[in-house]
Formats: structure tokens, C-alpha cells, sequence
């Protein structure tokens, strides 16, 4: 299925990542954060198949790809996807999630029940976040965009 012409950009798909991020600054959940995952690793493949992608932007964005982020968005992506991933090794060793008194931002998140929090802990012993992870990956794909597809 071809989607219409309007939709059929990597700015378009950059657009909903950024959407995203605005709703995760409101409410941190797992399942806004899936969504924003799911869009911000499917980027790469817009970006790859457009015709105006230059040797130079896909040179970048193998790096971006390699980068960190990326692969913690690709890990929870697939993982939500697939339940387990047996495809690659994956980054992400794990990704708690919790709610409750005392956790995630004060005045976010139900009433009695809060924001949720969820932490992404990685194979080399880092973390993120998931709103620092979205403030991160919106950050780079901007400067991507920015350098690359600049609006006209």
C-alpha cells in the first residue's frame, strides 16, 4: 500500500517523532514511549529509501543507526514487536518500568498512581531514562535533518 504524498517523507515521520516527545513531556508511559521507540528507529529506513538522500546523509546516518540511542529505541521497538528478540543481540539488557507515590515527576501521571518511570538499562552499564532518551534522540535526528534535509 502506497501511503499518500503528503506522508511520504522522512520530515513527515520526523514530525510524529517529535509529537511524541511532546506527549512523553507531558506523561511519561510505557506505551508512549514504545510509539516514540517505534518512530524514532523507523526514521533510519525512511532516510535510507528516499531518492534525495545523499552519499553523505547515508554515510551519517549509519553512524546515528550504530549510535546508542538508536539502538535502545530499536531494542525497545522490536522488543514490544516480538515479545523476545532473536533476530540481533540487542543493547538494552532490560527496561523497568514503575508507577507509584514517589515516582516519575510530581504532578504528572494520575492521581494516586502518578507518572510512570521507565529506565532502559544497557548491555555496557548505562541507563536512560526514557524522557532523557526522547529529549537525546529528537536532538540528534534535528541535527540530522537540519544538516541534511534542510527546509527550504
Amino acid at each position: 500500500m502506497a501511503l499518500p504524498k503528503k506522508y511520504q517523507t522522512g520530515r513527515h515521520l520526523l514530525s510524529k517523532l517529535v509529537q511524541h516527545a511532546a506527549n512523553l513531556e507531558e506523561e511519561v508511559t510505557w506505551h508512549e514511549f514504545n510509539d516514540f521507540a517505534v518512530a524514532a528507529y523507523h526514521l533510519c529506513e525512511w532516510v535510507q529509501n528516499d531518492a534525495a538522500t545523499t552519499k553523505a546523509a547515508r554515510c551519517e546516518l549509519d553512524l546515528l543507526r550504530n549510535s546508542l540511542q538508536i539502538q535502545a529505541c530499536r531494542d525497545a521497538a522490536n522488543s514490544y514487536k516480538h515479545m523476545t528478540i532473536k533476530q540481533y543481540t540487542p543493547k538494552t539488557k532490560s527496561t523497568d518500568v514503575q508507577e507509584g507515590w514517589g515516582i516519575g515527576r510530581y504532578g504528572k501521571g494520575g492521581y494516586g498512581t502518578g507518572e510512570e518511570d521507565v529506565v532502559l538499562s544497557m548491555v555496557d552499564g548505562s541507563k536512560f531514562n526514557a524522557l532523557d532518551l526522547a529529549r537525546q534522540v529528537v536532538e540528534l535526528w534535528n541535527n540530522f535533518f537540519n544538516k541534511h534535509f534542510p527546509v527550504i
